[in-house]
């Protein structure tokens, strides 16, 4: 410890004597930080982004954050019933590159249609909780986090939920013929019961010739990346 002599006086006005550098006193006594970092608050959750955003307490050491300890449900305790996600995929990311009080996360797109495909779980803040065990991250002292688990807590949903706003997009089709099926593949998760074949165009590279179809039966009954169905014959 080094001391100015404009740190502090006595009663009468008399300034401390300086401690200088290079005869810096030592600590008589130390004791380690030994608390275990908590959440403060689940800030963000952008489903429009595919990001969140958690707030610690006390500054964590961002490269113990484990992404894959997370998980996210639409409920506060154990039910039956209950939907959750446990992020899976090693492509999600930590945003936050120093060491800090609030880590923001990038979600895997797999681990984000997860999310959709487990409709209600984060469609709405109070459907949006967070878990994690101690192994989540560590604070700068190396003490493993609280983990938080089964209870009901303010500081578990997010402050801010922005929903998504972006549609999604056909990425790929394929027509059998022998079949009379077409596949239809997008860039997310989508609510099959939505597509209607009969508003589906089929045409040519030129699109001098087109034919939209007159109906269809659908094959998939779950959500997902990809819908098939089976055209009219007339069609």
């Amino acid at each position: 410890l080094t001391v100015r002599a404009t740190a502090v006086t006595d009663m009468s006005g008399n300034s401390i004597n300086t401690i200088g550098n290079g005869v810096a006193q030592q600590a008589h006594h130390y004791t380690a930080d030994t608390t275990a970092p908590l959440l403060a608050q689940f800030d963000t959750f952008d489903m429009e982004t595919g990001t969140m955003i958690l707030s610690f307490n006390e500054p964590v050491r961002v490269a113990t954050f484990s992404y894959t300890a997370i998980c996210l449900q639409d409920y506060f305790v154990w039910r039956n019933g209950l939907h959750m996600v446990n992020f899976t995929n090693s492509s999600g990311s930590i945003l936050t590159k120093n060491n800090s009080q609030s880590v923001s996360i990038a979600i895997s797109t797999y681990d984000l249609n997860n999310i959709k495909f487990n409709n209600p779980t984060c469609f709405a803040s109070l459907s949006c909780y967070v878990r994690f065990p101690a192994a989540l991250v560590t604070d700068m002292a190396g003490n493993p986090v609280s983990a938080v688990n089964n209870r009901f807590a303010a500081s578990d949903f997010p402050t801010t939920y922005i929903a998504q706003t972006t549609g999604p997009s056909l990425t790929t089709f394929s027509v059998d013929m022998d079949r009379n099926v077409i596949t239809l593949t997008f860039s997310e998760t989508i609510d099959v019961t939505t597509l209607f074949p009969y508003l589906v165009t089929l045409q040519n590279a030129n699109a001098s010739q087109s034919v939209t179809l007159a109906g269809g039966s659908r094959n998939t009954t779950i959500a997902g990346l990809t819908v098939n169905f089976t055209m009219l014959t007339t069609d």
